[in-house]
Order: structure tokens, then C-alpha cells, then sequence
């Protein structure tokens, strides 16, 4: 859950002001890796025809695990798109964030179609190893977690913008999608739960940028 305390209370009523200054308005954008064409690891040709991932909110921590700095009123990401704009993230002066907690989830209105209601979806095909028939597949995954992103050394006073980056590589390799009922990666299966686990360890990360 989303942990707004008194601070960040009454620094977004007071019009985003801290008693030690305004707050640090940071541009925070994205960057995706992801490819409509590749490889898996089982040797399928795996064509993307649809990837979104659903950010609502990203709160940025202090060494104390106190809030510092978030992004509100996120967006659903494309993750076939280079790059998009998430919008300005506000931050304490004079704070430094070693920690961001990116929240994924699906939304609850206005993008709720084209999420599939996923916090994750992806539709495509794939060709067997050696070629054949192609399998059409989708995963519409009901995720609802906060991915940590460690290790971080963010100034405030010192940000120009911000990279929420996603590295999508290796999300579907283990994957057989002959044996996929009906093409669909289900919620609580072996194949969504390897691919969720990939997604909370290691393929979000923040980074600085101007």
C-alpha cells in the first residue's frame, strides 16, 4: 500500500511546500527495452503485438525508509514505446532517496480496458522451434505489488529528471506456449508466476538523466 505520511500530507496541501522550501519538482520518465521481435530460451519466435505495464505511483524512501519524494496518478506503460512521460514526481529539499518502491497494479478506472484490468499484459504470438503453426498467447496478470528498487543515491536538490527503466529480457523464456490452455498465460500458473517473479527482481531500475 501507497504510505503517505503527515509530512507529504501537509507538503501537497500547503501547494507542495516543506518547511524547509518548496518541493523539488522532478520530470520522471521511462525507458523499455523490450523488442516486438525475438528469441526465448526454448528457441520460440516470440512477435509482441501488445506490452503495457501499470505504474500508478512510485514513492521514493530515505535510508529510514521515510518518505521523501513520490510520483502520483501514474500511467499504464508501453512497453513496445522507447520511451514515455509518467509526469513530475515532487520531492523534499534537501532529502536524498536511497530507495524507490514502484507500485504495479491494475488500475481501477479510465485504463482498465486497455489493461485487460492487469497490472501486466502482454499479447503476441510465437513460432515453435524449427518453425510450425504459431501460437497465439496473452497474459493478463492481476499484479498488485510494490517492486523495490535498491541502492539508490538520488539528491533532491541535485535532480534534473528521472528513468523509470524496465528490462523486459528473458520475461517469457521457460515458457512451452504449445502447452498454454487455450494461448492464455493464467494467473497462478507455473508460466505467471516465473514471469512475475522476473518482473520483482531486477527489471526495474531508477536512473538519472537530464
Amino acid at each position: 500500500m501507497t504510505r503517505f505520511n503527515t509530512l507529504a500530507l501537509a507538503a501537497l496541501a500547503a501547494g507542495c511546500a516543506f518547511d524547509n522550501g518548496p518541493a523539488r519538482d522532478v520530470p520522471l520518465g521511462t525507458a523499455s527495452d523490450a523488442v516486438a521481435g525475438f528469441a526465448t530460451d526454448l528457441g520460440w519466435q516470440v512477435t509482441l503485438t501488445d506490452a503495457r505495464l501499470y505504474v500508478p505511483h512510485v514513492e521514493f524512501l530515505d535510508g529510514d525508509e521515510a518518505w521523501v519524494g513520490e510520483l502520483a496518478g501514474g500511467d499504464a506503460i508501453d512497453l513496445l514505446a522507447a520511451s514515455q512521460d509518467l509526469g513530475q514526481a515532487i520531492f523534499q529539499p534537501g532529502s536524498q532517496a536511497l530507495e524507490a518502491l514502484v507500485r504495479v497494479g491494475p488500475p481501477e478506472t479510465g485504463q482498465a480496458a486497455s489493461m485487460h484490468s492487469a497490472g501486466l499484459y502482454l499479447a503476441g504470438s510465437a513460432v515453435p522451434p524449427g518453425g510450425g503453426d504459431p501460437v497465439d498467447f496473452t497474459a493478463a496478470l492481476p499484479i498488485d505489488a510494490d517492486v523495490v528498487v535498491a541502492d539508490l543515491a538520488l539528491a533532491a536538490d541535485d535532480l534534473g529528471a528521472l528513468t523509470l527503466e524496465i528490462h523486459s529480457g528473458g520475461w517469457l523464456d521457460g515458457i512451452d506456449f504449445s502447452t498454454l490452455p487455450g494461448g492464455a498465460i493464467v494467473a497462478g500458473s507455473t508460466a505467471a508466476a516465473a514471469l512475475e517473479a522476473k518482473l520483482a527482481d531486477g527489471s526495474l531500475d531508477v536512473t538519472t538523466g537530464d
